[in-house]
Parts: structure tokens; C-alpha cells; sequence
């Protein structure tokens, strides 16, 4: 299982986790096929940035045990004056989402 990572928006620090859940909620809500999320983050608009944001502290907290209940314009006036945040939830993403890729490697791999 991924872990969390915490990441620093405004004066709260949050839970962020982007795993199977976090995209599946972020497939759903923003209408993206599971082709698409390989490339999630190209062209992305920002209201579908926003929802990938959302979802990946929804999932965080959701792993961590602790309650959620911000909305996705909670999570974007967190964001207002921080963007800098924006780019610690996506290094998660990124790292999260190399994790993926390197599982499925070594799956593949052992699988010859």
C-alpha cells in the first residue's frame, strides 16, 4: 500500500495519498477513462486540477484515519496565496505514481 505524505497548505498540514481510490474518485469526478490518467496533468484544466488535489487529501485523510470535510473551493482558497502547495501535491502524484509504475516492472518482470 502507498503511505500518505504530509504536505504543507497555508497553516495546515495534510494528509495527501494518491492511490487506487484517489484516482478512481478523481476518474469519476472529473469524467477521465482510465486510458487518460496516464496522462493526467497534461492539458489538465484548472477546475480538473483542483479535483485531483482534492481528491488525493480526501484519500490521504481516509488512509490516515482522520476526518475530510473540505470541498474542492475549500481546498482551492487554501491554495490562495500558496501555490507553491500545488506543487507539493504534485510531486506526491509523482512520486506515487512512479511507485506504480515500478511495482508493475518488477510484476512484469517476474512474471517471464
Amino acid at each position: 500500500m502507498v503511505k500518505y505524505k504530509i504536505v504543507n497548505i497555508g497553516d495546515k498540514k495534510l494528509p495527501c495519498r494518491f492511490g487506487m481510490a484517489a484516482l478512481r474518485k478523481y476518474s469519476k469526478e472529473t469524467n477521465t477513462t482510465l486510458a487518460q490518467l496516464s496522462e493526467i496533468g497534461t492539458n489538465m484544466t484548472l477546475d480538473n486540477a483542483m479535483v485531483l488535489v482534492w481528491c488525493g487529501l480526501s484519500d490521504g485523510a481516509r488512509v490516515k484515519g482522520v476526518p475530510f470535510s473540505y470541498s474542492v473551493d475549500d481546498i482551492a482558497d487554501l491554495l490562495d496565496g500558496n501555490l507553491d502547495c500545488l506543487e507539493q501535491v504534485f510531486a506526491v502524484l509523482e512520486s506515487q505514481m512512479s511507485h506504480y509504475d515500478e511495482d508493475n516492472g518488477k510484476k512484469q518482470k517476474a512474471a517471464k
